[in-house]
């Protein structure tokens, strides 16, 4: 009988192992407690409270100023004249002469001859400003408005100024320029034309 049972105990306990290798073997992994964590996207710049760039439509050549310097509106003549200029200048004091793109344009020549014209007539008049009266860059500059009409070229409208130069008679010589300006006639092979500005500069 002893035997007999030492066999049953080796095969109860061979039976024994079996079972705890198999229950090992097919144990299952518990999922996880955690939650899982996906990857995040930043969020878009509204919601981070970045602003957004700002950005002013300009025009192609256009000039633009900084905040708070102020563009200065005059007229000199009948022209109304907006000053860009930054810092401080002396406002105009002559007529600028503009000549849009697309309007007429007289002759290099032709500008020239009355040009020569007037000349004359600004030596005239400043014949008799002392030499000490002159500074170191005397000169005049001025606008000259003429018309055509019939072929024939006629001043209608001066303006002067006399830069450098100081003296009692500058009043006299300037209105003596303008009063005679208007004397000038020249023949020229144009067709009519209401309106035309001449910018002037001559060394005295």
């Amino acid at each position: 009988m002893v035997p007999v049972v030492i066999f049953g105990v080796f095969v109860l306990a061979g039976a024994v192992g079996v079972w705890l290798m198999m229950r090992t073997g097919d144990s299952v992994a518990e999922p996880s407690t955690e939650p899982s964590r996906a990857t995040e996207q930043p969020p878009p710049p509204s919601q981070r409270g970045e602003a957004a760039p700002t950005v002013t439509p300009s025009l192609p050549g256009e000039t633009r100023r900084s905040e708070g310097s102020a563009v200065k509106e005059y007229a000199v003549g009948d022209t109304l004249v907006r000053d860009h200029r930054s810092g401080d200048h002396a406002p105009i004091d002559i007529p600028p002469s503009v000549h849009p793109a697309e309007a007429r344009r007289l002759t290099s020549n032709l500008v020239s001859e009355v040009g020569q014209k007037l000349k004359v007539i600004v030596k005239d008049c400043a014949t008799g400003l002392p030499a000490g009266a002159r500074g170191k860059d005397p000169r005049l500059e001025g606008q000259v408005v003429i018309a055509i009409k019939s072929k024939r070229v006629t001043v209608t409208g001066a303006a002067v100024e006399l830069r450098d130069v100081t003296d009692a008679s500058v009043a006299s010589i300037k209105r003596c320029i303008e009063e005679k300006a208007l004397t000038v006639t020249h023949d020229a092979d144009e067709t009519d034309l209401a309106s035309y500005d001449i910018s002037l500069a001559y060394a005295l």
